[in-house]
């Protein structure tokens, strides 16, 4: 990052802060040249291109008495002549240097630190140093910033800022030299930020604008925005972001968009606490392959964003998230869904749209569950996705996008596995009509009546299994009576076989009623009869 220190700038200028012009081109629409200005401050160089109208205003700016000024006159006749051109470049160049230069020497006087932001302007200084770009900011929010903060309270909005102004607060609030810079404070910027409760942080790929100042390469310290409520960083590097910890008693939303590799650069270790006011976490298109244990230091978090990365299983930290209430994996690697009712705690919602799961048995003991969204994925077949016709609180699904949503009537088969719970279902943005609840009553009919046909035969096999004899008349068993010794004169044993009725609705409360008819039989027709209970 460039940063300018005025005290130590040899003068005349050298290859430590230089300014040349390099090249020109001349703009054919408009009749006139540009000329191209490189910026030197070692080891970073940016370019600036400049008209000779751009030179004449800033003159007319800084030498308010025009007798001081030594600009190179205006040509309005052969001012495109190749010539003429090549001599305007070492005169404008000249004159640059010499404005520089004074310009220096009169902050030195004063005491500053840094150039005027007239000259900084003209360079772009206020881009890429830091030195002026942390003064321009002072001049602009010392103006606009409270008017914005109030505006901010009644409809809440983001401030977004660059990662190299971020970078260069934090460098110039690390200099030993006075907050006040000319007519630049930056007590107003620091103050600003204090009192901003919705930041975003927008940087970019490659280089900043015409500099050789990477992006990406740059720190982020967020360490003087005390009140934060919300963090919004996008295509920064996240592993280069500092001061945030504290955030951590009282943030309530962060966003990381294309920043990441895993959450832990952004939550940090187990050792730095946890996030104890965080209730929204949005860590979309990024490059997560997994979830690792920065995650279990959640407890309040109830909304829980991860899509368009590359996971292919949530891990075992999420069923610490015991607020967790919505999760969003859409667009990942997910194929299966294996014992998931361990992994995740009282969820509600679920979006696992654009994956590769070829099954939801996995979700069929999430009790809690009230919203699927598994669309775009490649469900082909009814066993693939009826298992969660079980789960008691799901009330919206949608299939869309799979194999098995191509199928006439997938959408009678989804509400069946439902049961009577069928209409309260919404399915891919719509409930069940007249002719799907038609077929569906039928249906159900015919399954309770082929279960209790089942049940049945099931339970005739069990006594048949216990000993028991065949039925008898009206539900009663035939069993053989017991061999009663007859005293008679022969001698013979018979079978001496009571008629015992058991009237069923005394039987029922244990009492008996035996009628005393007797009679001898033949041994091979003698029976007792024994109620089936």
């Amino acid at each position: 990052m460039a940063l300018l220190d005025i005290a130590t700038v040899p003068l005349p200028l050298d290859s430590t802060f230089s300014i040349n012009i390099t090249d020109h081109k001349l703009v054919q629409d408009g009749n006139y040249v540009l000329y191209t200005v490189n910026v030197v401050i070692e080891p970073y160089n940016w370019t600036v291109q400049r008209r000779y109208s751009d030179f004449a205003q800033l003159d007319k700016l800084r030498f308010e008495d025009r007798k001081k000024s030594f600009l190179p006159k205006k040509k309005t006749i052969g001012n495109l002549d190749d010539n003429f051109i090549a001599e305007r470049k070492i005169e404008l160049e000249k004159y640059l240097k010499s404005v520089i230069e004074l310009e220096i020497w009169y902050q030195r006087q004063k005491g500053i630190h840094s150039l005027p932001l007239l000259i900084a302007q003209f360079l772009d200084m206020h881009q890429y140093e830091i030195h002026c770009i942390v003064d321009d900011l002072s001049l602009r929010l010392g103006k606009v910033g409270e008017c914005w903060i109030d505006g901010s309270r009644k409809s809440p909005k983001y401030f977004e800022f660059t990662p190299i102004e971020m970078h260069s607060i934090g460098e110039r609030m690390r200099l030993a030299e006075p907050a006040l810079q000319g007519r630049a404070d930056v007590c107003n910027l620091i103050e600003f930020m204090n009192s901003l409760h919705s930041l975003r942080i927008r940087g970019g790929k490659g280089f900043v604008g015409t500099s050789s100042i990477l992006s990406n390469q740059l720190s982020i310290d967020v360490s003087y925005c005390k009140n934060l409520l919300a963090l919004w960083l996008i295509d920064c590097d996240a592993s280069l972001l500092i001061g945030h910890f504290p955030l951590r008693f009282h943030l309530r939303k962060l966003v990381v968009h294309y920043s990441m590799q895993s959450c832990k650069e952004v939550l940090g270790d187990k050792e730095e606490g946890e996030w104890i006011a965080l209730e929204e976490l949005d860590f979309s298109f990024n490059r997560v392959y997994e979830l690792d244990e920065s995650l279990s230091r959640l407890p309040n978090v109830h909304s829980f964003i991860m899509t368009h990365n590359q996971l292919n299983d949530i891990g075992r930290y999420l069923v610490d998230l015991h607020s967790l209430t919505h999760i969003d994996l859409s667009n990942n690697q997910i194929k299966e869904l294996k014992n998931w009712n361990e992994k995740l705690g009282n969820v509600k919602v679920l979006i696992l749209a654009g994956n590769m799961i070829s099954s939801l048995d996995g979700l069929s003991k999430l009790y809690s569950i009230e919203y699927v969204d598994v669309s775009n994925n490649h469900l082909r077949s009814p066993e693939d996705v009826t298992p969660i016709g079980l789960l008691p609180c799901l009330n919206h699904l949608i299939l869309e996008g799979n194999e098995f949503a191509e199928r006439v009537d997938y959408r009678t088969i989804v509400f069946e596995s439902f049961g009577s719970r069928h209409d309260e279902v919404i399915l891919d943005g719509k409930g069940v009509d007249g002719k799907e609840k038609s077929t569906i009553g039928v249906r159900l009919a015919l399954k309770r009546a082929k279960i209790e046909k089942v049940r049945r035969e099931e339970e005739l096999r069990r006594r048949q299994e216990r000993g028991h004899g065949p039925m008898g008349q009206y539900g009663w068993r035939n069993i053989p009576a017991p061999l009663v010794l007859d005293r008679t004169v022969d001698g013979v044993a018979r079978r001496l076989t009571p008629t015992v009725g058991r009237k069923r609705s005394l039987a029922g409360a244990g009492v008996f009623c035996v009628f005393e008819s007797s009679k001898l039989e033949n041994p091979s027709l003698s029976e007792r009869y024994e109620p089936r209970f």
